[in-house]
């Protein structure tokens, strides 16, 4: 019975710990699709600008 309660305990704790991880990976990941689209846009807006001041 003791047994039991200890690994009940340790499953809930990993479980938690799994669930932490799993929420800060989309949290990352999401963040770094934001990211990669903004610089991708800023480099965009940039080369645009080049290219206008290359015509001028």
């Amino acid at each position: 019975d003791y047994k039991f309660k200890m690994n009940g305990n340790t499953t809930l704790r990993s479980c938690k710990y799994i669930t932490i991880v799993t929420l800060f990976c989309k949290v990352f990941k999401t963040i770094f699709s934001l990211n990669t689209k903004f610089i991708k846009k800023m480099r965009y807006k940039k080369m645009r600008y080049k290219k206008m001041n290359i015509k001028k």
